[in-house]
């Protein structure tokens, strides 16, 4: 009848090998283009190492899953059916800032698909990881206020690009 709240069980640390699991998957999952060095700067630096490439790799993995990345499982319910709904969320914190909720994945229950879901805080360090969405301002109002985001308050759409995703605050 009411809402359960959600139980998260204690954070455990992610091994590196499962964090470059779960970023590989999530660069795949956004089709992320991985960047490549330039010719232009492995000919101006000699001493450049030799696997540049793993190296950007690397560097985005980590600021899609920091090096403190932490995992914890989480039930809640959802729905008018209260359905149950397992997963997986994902903690870290990058350089000089508060540990925050960066991935959410639903394992088992209502919408699980096992997709990665970005939360607020990875979009505020990734803003171009899923496409952007126009409102008007009018409905911007009745958003603060408290209103549903419903298709007819979307300028442009649909159809909508193909990358989009509905994202949770």
């Amino acid at each position: 009848m009411f809402k359960k709240k959600p139980v998260v069980k204690s954070l455990a640390p992610l091994r590196s090998s499962d964090r470059r699991k779960v970023a590989d998957q999530i660069i795949q999952q956004f089709k992320i283009e991985i960047p490549t060095p330039t010719a232009a700067t492995s000919q101006e630096q000699p001493g450049a190492p030799p696997n540049e490439a793993a190296i950007t790799l690397t560097a985005l993995r980590k600021s899609l899953l920091p090096d403190n990345t932490m995992s914890a499982r989480f039930t809640t319910t959802a729905g008018p059916d209260l359905t149950l709904v397992q997963g997986t969320i994902y903690v870290g914190s990058h350089a000089d800032d508060d540990e925050r909720i960066l991935w959410v994945r639903p394992e088992q229950g209502a919408g699980t698909d096992g997709r990665l879901y970005p939360t607020v805080y990875t979009l505020w360090r990734h803003p171009r990881l899923v496409p952007l969405l126009h409102t008007p301002n009018l409905v911007m109002d009745k958003l603060y206020g408290g209103a549903d985001l419903m298709t007819p308050g979307l300028a442009n759409g649909p159809p909508f690009p193909a990358r989009a995703v509905c994202i949770f605050a």
